[in-house]
């Protein structure tokens, strides 16, 4: 079997498919990862055959220019059917990036694909070119999450946004949903929506890493570890500005604060606190076990990650898909969130306190993990995936 996965140039797109593709490739099938030039050389260092489609996209620069103002503003923010006129206009601007993407990566993609043949496509949720290709070529598509749902509920407004460049490949109308999803959420963070998905285990990758020999020895106090992901802090100054004074109101708690960030983001500090251990590269499902609590900025992975491993989560969060993130960690019980308004030096310390030394925090957060290894490895999805790409249903 032939099977072709895209997803536009982000890493943290990318990183969700490569235990997956490398399943199918142990099980014998044939597999490409299709991007836009931007991904080829972490494709490459993630072992798997690489595929340039389209041309780049300055996404960063997109989103200072057109949705600075597109965050999460409250607690439980209002679903789509409640939303004004504005608010749709906002989340169209947000689809619109992707649809363009999706215009630049099409043309390529559709010419390997038909050279190739591909069986099956599996493709990011953003990556409107993958479902688009499969069906100009009459082949079945599944959607690869990433996390939480979060574009389920507003597949109209992606439907809307497309139509244009769906009319220039003579396609009427497209879901972007389809027939099949590759779920990697436990139950307790799936987004409740009534379709045909596969549940697979998490397995964490985190690209090329060297694991230091301090992680070895057992800490001598309580550890929280703090990581501001790297998406939000390139679109938002004002979200990066907020790490200085996260790690001040942690570090002033009396514990181990490991500081998982990236060199840019460590320029942010005039100083740093006494108790915080910088960490430089060092892959998260290794420091997560030895850790008590985790502070970070609502990202999928650091979430799926910190769900994995059992470990308590305060997310400080700033957009829409991390407030979707957010709301099931809450409702588990396994953490809490803050959105803009509300982060302060002293709501991060009652927060962090609470998943710190709350029990019943730390309970939920185990039964999360629990859930996660009960799902399939993606060794054991492999003959789902024969069957669809056979049957082109998910039975």
């Amino acid at each position: 079997m032939r099977v072709l996965f895209t997803t536009w140039a982000w890493p943290s797109h990318f990183y969700p498919m490569v235990s997956i593709a490398w399943a199918l490739r142990t099980a014998g099938h044939d597999v490409r990862i299709a991007s836009q030039p931007a991904l080829m050389d972490t494709i490459m260092r993630a072992g798997l055959p690489a595929v340039v489609t389209g041309a780049d996209f300055d996404i960063v620069g997109y989103h200072r220019r057109e949705l600075a103002s597109l965050r999460v503003e409250q607690q439980n923010p209002p679903g789509p059917a409640d939303w004004d006129a504005a608010k749709r206009r906002r989340v169209q601007k947000s689809f619109a990036q992707f649809v363009e993407i999706a215009r630049l990566m099409a043309g390529d993609l559709l010419t390997f694909a038909q050279t190739w043949r591909p069986d099956l496509i599996v493709h990011d949720p953003l990556t409107y070119a993958g479902p688009l290709v499969a069906r100009l070529l009459g082949v079945p598509s599944a959607r690869n999450l990433f996390g939480p749902d979060f574009t389920y509920d507003t597949r109209h407004l992606e439907a809307e946004a497309m139509a244009p460049l769906l009319a220039e490949y003579g396609v009427s109308d497209l879901d972007t949903v389809g027939r099949l999803t590759i779920d990697p959420c436990p139950p307790g963070l799936q987004y409740p929506a009534d379709i045909p998905r596969r549940l697979v285990r998490y397995v964490p990758y985190n690209g090329l890493s060297r694991i230091p020999d301090w992680l070895l020895e057992k800490p001598d106090k309580r550890r929280i570890c703090v990581i501001w992901g790297t998406t939000t802090t390139k679109f938002s100054q004002e979200h990066a500005m907020r790490l200085p004074f996260v790690v001040d109101a942690v570090a002033s708690m009396g514990t181990e604060v490991v500081l998982a960030v990236t060199p840019d983001q460590l320029e942010l500090f005039d100083s740093m606190p006494d108790g915080v251990r910088v960490a430089d590269s060092v892959p998260l499902d290794v420091l997560l076990p030895t850790c008590d609590a985790i502070v970070h900025q609502g990202g999928a992975g650091t979430t799926l990650n910190s769900a994995l491993h059992g470990v308590p989560q305060l997310m400080v969060v700033q957009t829409p898909d991390q407030v979707v993130n957010a709301i099931p960690v809450e409702r588990s019980g396994a953490g809490t969130y803050l959105v803009p308004k509300e982060t302060s030096r002293d709501s991060v310390l009652a927060h962090a306190a609470k998943v710190l030394d709350d029990p019943s925090c730390r309970e939920a957060a185990h039964l999360l993990r629990a859930q996660m290894l009960e799902q399939p490895p993606p060794s054991g999805i492999v003959a789902d995936l024969e069957r669809f790409a056979r049957e082109g249903t998910a039975s």
